[in-house]
């Protein structure tokens, strides 16, 4: 009786083996059900982020916001970016 709980105990973990195998392994990643990995993300509503959609706004460049706020210009293009203006 033992010997058959064993046994059927192994092939169940054989069976999900041969079926997480068959998953793509995108699937299986932390990501994909959601969970969020690594640092907590920054606020999206920083002084520089609002000065910089003013600036763009008012027709300034990307290069002319670096050089005023003092950021890098993929500062600029990210913090555009993810406010939907660009």
């Amino acid at each position: 009786m033992f010997r058959e709980a064993v046994i059927s105990i192994l092939a169940v973990i054989a069976k999900q083996e041969c079926v997480r195998a068959a998953q793509p392994r995108s699937s299986r990643r932390p990501h994909a059900v959601g969970l969020r990995l690594g640092r907590v993300p920054r606020a999206r509503c920083s002084p520089t982020t609002v000065r910089s959609l003013n600036l763009k706004r008012n027709g300034k460049t990307i290069a002319q916001i670096a050089i005023e706020l003092k950021v890098s210009r993929v500062t600029v293009y990210r913090t555009i970016r993810a406010a939907g203006e660009l």
